[in-house]
């Protein structure tokens, strides 16, 4: 063999070894962070909802802190932190026909010069804090977006403003009502950066007896004396998610990565009653990806006899087949009922059973005032995958 091809071979081996050596680092390096997006991607739903009254217990701020700690130690990965009870528990000022209507809840003792929210975005830790709209399109005749203007109200056959259970709804459709819940949510964006995570729930809509507006009704050419018709109903549910399509777009053009959440009630009851028509939200997507990230259920029951014929329902079946993110929610207090641990366990369980994958619960101030106990024994449900 002669020196030139000796050169070639060390010069071949030279390479191959470097090639070999940059394969071994990547595999060291890209692996354990490719497994690590993974376990983060198929991470399930451990939630815990902080209602306004959590906050009427008028706590400090370490005891949010404890709170979270507490949380975090069991195995919860999110929590739900009502941003809207009626008012905004951040500032927010809606600016219509140059008049200034300001939402904030300043005028509640427990909000006056603390920012709760910031509260639980600074003690979250690992936690993902998720900002809760709990009120939705229910409203008080409080709110200012009412008062400068009561066309904004949803009207029922009688002409009046309230429903059977004396609710009091904003209409979706309603321009100014279209501009205070994309004020609320562009403010929450540009005021808490950190939060990429918006829930709403069964108030996320507007009871079937409302929405005899001239407004609403002067497209529907059929009866509307009955609000249970089934083409009344669909009518109505069609309008409020062309709301829904706006909304959640306007989310996503402020924060594309923005996680968008819906707890719906009873699937087929939040249809008729509510006008959610979540089947049909499940396929709906933006940009190509699904308009609502996570659908967490809210099947409220005190046993196990009137907790599982829901899902026997149709309609729940259907909402799982979508192959949507579907979960489970609990109370722990359902029907008067405190629910004991082996009827917690069974439920969580039974519901993984049915398709349904994480597990959110309402709400912490049960379970940590009254019921610590029972997660700390459940903790290995919560924690299992």
């Amino acid at each position: 063999m002669t020196p030139s091809h000796n050169k070639t071979n060390l010069y071949y081996l030279f390479w191959v070894s470097t090639i070999i050596l940059l394969l071994i680092i990547s595999s060291i390096v890209l692996i354990p962070t490719i497994a690590q997006n993974s376990a983060l991607n198929n991470t399930k739903l451990k939630g815990m909802w902080f209602t306004g009254m959590d906050y009427r217990t008028n706590p400090k701020e370490q005891d949010i802190a404890k709170s979270l700690k507490r949380l975090s130690g069991l195995g919860f990965n999110t929590v739900f932190v009502n941003v809207y009870p009626g008012c905004t528990v951040y500032p927010v000022n809606v600016i219509i026909n140059k008049v200034n209507n300001d939402l904030f809840c300043k005028h509640d003792r427990t909000y006056n010069k603390r920012d709760i929210l910031g509260e639980f975005v600074r003690n979250a830790g690992n936690l993902k804090v998720c900002a809760w709209y709990e009120y939705g399109y229910m409203s008080t005749y409080a709110n200012p977006i009412y008062t400068n203007n009561k066309s904004t109200a949803l009207v029922n056959s009688r002409g009046g403003v309230e429903d059977s259970k004396g609710h009091f709804w904003l209409n979706p459709s309603h321009t100014d009502v279209i501009t205070m819940q994309k004020t609320i949510i562009s403010e929450l964006a540009k005021q808490y950066p950190s939060i990429n995570c918006v829930q709403y729930d069964d108030h996320f809509g507007y009871n079937s007896e409302m929405g005899y507006n001239k407004s609403i009704t002067s497209g529907y050419t059929k009866s509307i004396s009955d609000y249970t018709n089934p083409s009344w109903i669909k009518y109505r549910s069609s309008l409020f998610t062309r709301n829904v399509v706006d909304l959640f777009s306007f989310a996503r053009k402020l924060k594309p990565n923005f996680e968008i959440s819906i707890s719906p009630g009873d699937i087929q009851s939040s249809y008729t009653s509510y006008l959610q028509d979540t089947i049909s939200w499940a396929s709906i997507k933006i940009n190509n990806k699904p308009m609502i990230d996570n659908f967490i259920v809210q099947i409220y029951r005190s046993d196990m006899k009137t907790y599982t014929p829901v899902f026997a329902r149709q309609a729940t079946k259907d909402l799982i087949n979508t192959k949507a993110k579907v979960h489970i929610a609990i109370s722990g207090f359902a029907n008067g009922i405190d629910l004991t641990n082996n009827t917690i366990e069974s439920q969580i369980k039974f519901a993984r059973t049915q398709g349904f994958q994480g597990t959110a619960l309402f709400y912490d101030r049960y379970f940590k005032f009254d019921n610590t106990a029972l997660l700390k024994s459940n903790r290995s449900i919560i924690l299992s995958s």
